[in-house]
């Protein structure tokens, strides 16, 4: 049981006096802060505290269910205060009141580590609200900012007062602990998002200097923790936990009279109040991170892509769990024969409708209570079906759906006990990605998360980006081959790789491992430095005029006419192309400090060294493509070893999209901070800034070819 405090239980015996409330509860310096948009009203405040006394009542009922004498001899203890106003503090030249509003209550439940156990654990649930109203000496300007402090009960906000308040932007949370060249981390969690299906690595850091420079360990991709920040202050050193993202700062652990934490947020208010107009910290450390969404309730969808690979996997587990195969909806389109047909008509950047809906399909009324909105896609219309049948996207507090038309049909039929929509599967799997407000909020298979700094976010993206000639005149990713081929065909990308410097050196040894279970298309070893460098390549054709003319007309294409063109006449801005090459790369990045003595490094090698390339003709390509600097086939092994021991060695892991122009992506990105890109460049900037970082973070250089 909880030691209660003296003072606490004589307050039983006036349960509503205002006037002892401060002698009642002693609390920690800790809490949430948020803007104040207008005063909360005692009817609210009173309805917040029933609708927290209702919860827990009703767990206390559960309780009684099993141990009714406990419920009944337990005498309950209640203190409640509502807009209590205190007198007013002068903090730095500001003038802050505070209204107080407060609930303490006593109740019983069963022991976390014995819950079913014959025994009681009586608890005090707290809640404390602190308006706090900020005047500068000689200003008219007011400020308000509202403290809460929570604990063993349901948060007060969600309990009709959400509305009369808004978060603090991370700039100005964090800005207010930060003084360049002084301020420490003493820890912080850290972990990445968005970067690799099933492999979200987490780490920690301790005593980094927040005033330093850009440094790859924290970028806009990773997302920061509760970060322990160590402050001097006066003749010493204070340290805040400050945790953005939940808009909370705990000052150690100690708990303290009411009055002198009311003085204490209100000293994190006016700091609040100084910082308000910060766009980015002062930290260049600090200024890159992810934060966590709290709610996407208040963000504005612009689009939505189905992540066809993910999502096919998924699909693939169902069908082999199960056994169930996939049956087309009603409506479906005759040319719907394979459920990939289905992934190929949902393939596309599906642009959201920023009219939200309700439930009913009706206009969203915001100033009524609302736990989900709905939004419609009205761009581009999947092939085969009326354009009333769109994608809708559901958003919940923390969460989005998706909700595909009734033609996509199921896994299974309809007397199938495990008939599962491809909808429900895809939202199990959390296969898509949903962007909003403009490029600022993702919502991905991790959570929902934003970027504070686009500008700083697409110059980092950008850095990657290289740009080679040769591959603006690739047709196709391997060409046409021949029967006795020993080398690809001189318009195809696989030709390019081997061939341009910029892509592998020709001293270097270049190895093929192109399959359908590949490690990467191509491995490059560096036969002087320690170096390695893995390239996932991926080609979209581009059909020539005469084969489209010639399928519209459904005729024979002369064998003399090339039913491709060079890729730089078309130049591709799509996210979804990226999806697959950015997932493989991705995907086997487990592998980059291969050393022979892995056990599926023999097999492979053997492969590397005695086969040729899997090819629908019975080509001669061999896989080890070229020795380049290295005397004999023994030194490849030899160079993964050097490169897995050598703390010094250079991992560089390479997309090359011939598809994409470098200068055109650039372009496109720059708009971002602008807010004029368009929908596929949004969903196509998180797609590579989640294969930039997800590389960073395990020390390999990322890279991304493209046409000039």
């Amino acid at each position: 049981m909880k030691k209660t405090d003296t003072r606490e239980k004589n307050a039983a015996a006036k349960p509503d006096s205002p006037s002892n409330i401060g002698e009642c509860i002693r609390l920690p310096c800790s809490g949430q802060f948020y803007v104040l948009e207008r005063a909360l009203s005692k009817p609210r405040v009173s309805g917040a505290f029933d609708g927290i006394e209702a919860a827990l009542d009703a767990q206390m009922a559960k309780f009684a269910e099993r141990n009714a004498a406990a419920a009944r001899a337990f005498a309950q203890l209640r203190v409640r205060c509502v807009r209590e106003q205190r007198a007013a503090l002068q903090i730095d030249g500001v003038t802050v009141g505070a209204t107080l509003s407060s609930l303490t209550r006593s109740f019983l439940r069963p022991p976390l580590l014995a819950p079913e156990a014959d025994v009681a654990e009586a608890r005090f649930a707290h809640v404390l609200l602190v308006e706090l109203t900020l005047r500068p000496v000689g200003k008219d300007e007011v400020d308000a900012y509202l403290y809460v402090y929570r604990e063993l009960a349901d948060d007060p906000l969600d309990h009709g007062l959400r509305e009369h308040c808004t978060e603090i932007e991370t700039p100005a949370f964090v800005e207010p602990f930060v003084q360049p060249d002084a301020t420490r981390i003493e820890r912080m969690s850290m972990r990445m998002m968005a970067a690799s299906r099933g492999e979200v690595r987490r780490k920690t850091i301790d005593a980094y200097d927040v005033g330093a420079t850009t440094s790859s360990l924290g970028l806009h991709r990773t997302i920061a923790g509760t970060m322990t920040l160590a402050v001097p202050h006066g003749g010493g050193t204070r340290r805040f936990d400050v945790s953005p993202h939940r808009q909370r700062v705990r000052a150690g652990t100690s708990r303290l009279p009411l009055d002198k934490v009311i003085h204490w947020a209100s000293e994190r208010a006016v700091g609040f109040s100084r910082s308000s107009t910060a766009t980015a910290t002062s930290s260049a450390f600090l200024s890159q991170f992810a934060r966590p969404i709290a709610r996407l309730l208040d963000k504005t969808p612009s689009s939505v892509l189905i992540e066809r690979r993910a999502f096919a996997e998924a699909i693939d587990e169902y069908a082999r769990l199960t056994g169930l195969a996939w049956v087309a909806g009603r409506g479906a389109p005759q040319a719907w024969k394979t459920v990939d047909d289905v992934l190929d008509a949902l393939g596309d950047t599906f642009v959201v409708d920023g009219q939200a809906l309700d439930g009913s399909g009706a206009p969203l009324d915001r100033s009524r209570p609302f736990a989900e909105v709905c939004y419609r896609s009205r761009a581009p219309s999947i092939p085969g079906l009326k354009s009333t049948d769109a994608v809708r996207l559901k958003v919940g507090s923390r969460t989005c759906k998706i909700v595909l038309p009734s033609a996509v049909g199921h896994m299974g039929g309809a007397k199938d006990a495990q008939r599962r929509g491809l909808g429900e599967i895809l939202n199990r799997s959390r296969a898509f990605r949903a962007v909003f407000d403009g490029g600022r909020v993702l919502f991905c298979s991790e959570g929902a998360y934003g970027s504070d700094d686009l500008a700083l976010a697409t110059t980092q993206l950008a850095s990657i980006f290289r740009s080679v000639a040769a591959l603006g005149d690739v047709h196709s990713e391997k060409g046409k081959t021949h029967e006795h081929a020993t080398s690809f065909q001189a318009q195809s990308c696989f030709h390019v790789i081997e061939t341009e410097r910029a892509l592998a050196h020709p001293d270097s040894a270049l190895i093929c491992d192109d399959s359908t279970v590949e490690w990467a298309d191509y491995i490059e070893l560096d036969s002087a430095a320690p170096r390695i460098r893995w390239m996932h390549a991926k080609v979209q054709k581009v059909a020539s005029e005469a084969a489209k003319r010639a399928r519209q007309d459904k005729t024979t294409l002369p064998p003399h006419v090339s039913p491709t063109v060079a890729v730089r006449h078309s130049p591709s801005l799509s996210a979804s192309d990226l999806e697959e090459v950015v997932g493989q790369a991705i995907k086997n990045l487990a592998r980059l400090r291969l050393r022979t003595s892995d056990p599926e490094f023999s097999g492979r090698h053997n492969t590397w060294m005695s086969e040729t390339c899997a090819l629908p003709s019975k080509s001669r390509i061999a896989r080890l493509r070229r020795l380049g600097g290295l005397r004999r086939k023994a030194d490849i092994e030899a160079r993964f070893d050097a490169a897995a021991i050598d703390p010094h060695a250079v991992y560089e892991v390479a997309i090359v999209v011939p598809n994409y122009s470098k200068t055109q992506v650039e372009s496109e990105l720059a708009k971002i901070a602008t807010g004029d890109a368009q929908p596929s460049v949004l969903q196509m900037f998180w797609l590579l800034s989640g294969f930039m970082h997800a590389c960073l973070e395990v020390g390999a250089k990322p890279l991304v070819f493209m046409h000039a």
